[in-house]
């Protein structure tokens, strides 16, 4: 029998302050809900499935500017379907949050590590939404890049977004028929 060296363990302020342990408290202030152990919760949430989206729905105040009917619909794959009837905006939702922190850090092979704040993002994302409105870009159109993980293709996804449009990107290192074969699913 082998024995497992444990890598990491949090120590109990990190537990007490970890987004789990808010959705936790709120769960038991909201929905009367109590768990004994994170195992007791992570079953809960497996088995009463529409009840816990529903409450990540609530919890996180998704602003929807259609409501949904059903939080699912059709459980055998493909078929799924999650909030059906919703619509909403992700763009709209990242920049709710936006704060005094930096929105991303980011690093690469030949840049030190960089910072882009929320109104520099913003700011980017706006001007990019409204050239691709310029261009007849809207709600349903696909955008597809061929760029890097870079903060660009953040700002390009954000206003594409924005705008209702479907995006889709493949970095320069993936093989020809593999941006092919993702990009042709899109049209």
């Amino acid at each position: 029998m082998s024995v497992h060296k444990i890598l990491w363990e949090p120590h109990p302020q990190f537990i007490q302050q970890s987004n789990l342990k808010k959705f936790e408290l709120w769960l038991l202030e909201h929905k009367g809900l109590r768990f004994d152990s994170y195992q007791a919760m992570w079953h809960w949430s497996t088995e009463q499935i529409e009840e816990f989206w529903e409450c990540i729905w609530d919890y996180f105040n998704i602003l929807a500017h259609q409501p949904y009917q059903n939080v699912l619909r059709y459980r055998e794959m493909p078929d799924v379907q999650w909030f059906t009837g919703s619509t909403l905006n992700y763009a709209e939702h990242i920049f709710r949050h936006k704060s005094s922190r930096p929105a991303f850090i980011y690093q690469s092979e030949i840049q030190n590590k960089s910072e882009m704040y929320w109104p520099q993002l913003e700011n980017q994302v706006l001007a990019l939404q409204k050239y691709l409105r310029a261009q007849g870009i809207g709600k349903g159109d696909c955008v597809a890049a061929y760029l890097p993980n870079i903060p660009q293709a953040i700002i390009a996804f954000l206003a594409v977004n924005s705008l209702g449009a479907i995006w889709s990107c493949c970095s320069p290192d993936y093989g020809v028929n593999t941006v092919i074969d993702r990009f042709s699913q899109i049209h």
